[in-house]
């Protein structure tokens, strides 16, 4: 029974992110239904990996199903994001910034196919940290109905950083591991007490 559980949460992940849809596009907007269902989905997130790792569940379909749950979520959280936030002040130089970061995360993923034959991100310790940033900035952001410059630049540059050391992990590695630990989790295992 347990084997499954990792894939039924990435399965309700997808779902539930289908349903932010529903919260967040029609005119009346129902903020507080999407709030609890993003942080569903974040829940889930989290979950799948740590059971599917703990119980060594893990499987290549699981991976592939996450990694798809991921995107989805993740995309449907930014189109929702631009359906709910009313003062966005985007200037040239954050878009020129948010472009170059898009970039360098497709970077990867093409490392990913040419070096690994597979579409799959890695799940670093930055990654997973910088994931948590970025839904905390999208939440704060809802809830405020505004995204400060500040607080625009902290999140892309966070997920720059994140990126850059995925790429390092992707280029130093002889073969391909979606749960390399990265720079941070490297840094973990030799911290006192770890």
């Amino acid at each position: 029974m347990i084997k499954r559980v990792p894939n039924l949460l990435s399965l309700l992940r997808i779902l539930l992110s289908l349903l932010l849809l529903v919260f967040a596009i029609p005119k009346e907007k129902n903020i507080t239904a999407f709030i609890i269902v993003f942080l569903l989905c974040g829940i889930s997130d989290m979950l799948d990996g740590y059971i599917a790792r703990r119980f060594n569940v893990c499987s290549p379909f699981g991976a592939k199903l996450d990694a798809y749950a991921d995107a989805q979520y993740i995309i449907i959280s930014f189109i929702c994001f631009f359906f709910t936030v009313k003062e966005i002040p985007i200037t040239w130089y954050m878009v020129v910034y948010l472009v170059a970061g898009i970039l360098l995360k497709l970077a990867n993923y093409v490392i990913t196919w040419v070096r690994f034959k597979v579409f799959n991100g890695v799940h670093t310790y930055l990654n997973k940290s910088v994931g948590s940033l970025l839904g905390g900035v999208l939440l704060l952001s809802i809830a405020l109905g505004e995204v400060p410059i500040w607080l625009q630049f902290i999140a892309i540059t966070g997920w720059y950083i994140a990126a850059i050391d995925e790429m390092i992990v992707l280029l130093k590695a002889s073969e391909f591991d979606t749960e390399a630990p990265g720079i941070l989790g490297r840094v973990i295992k030799v911290w006192p007490g770890h």
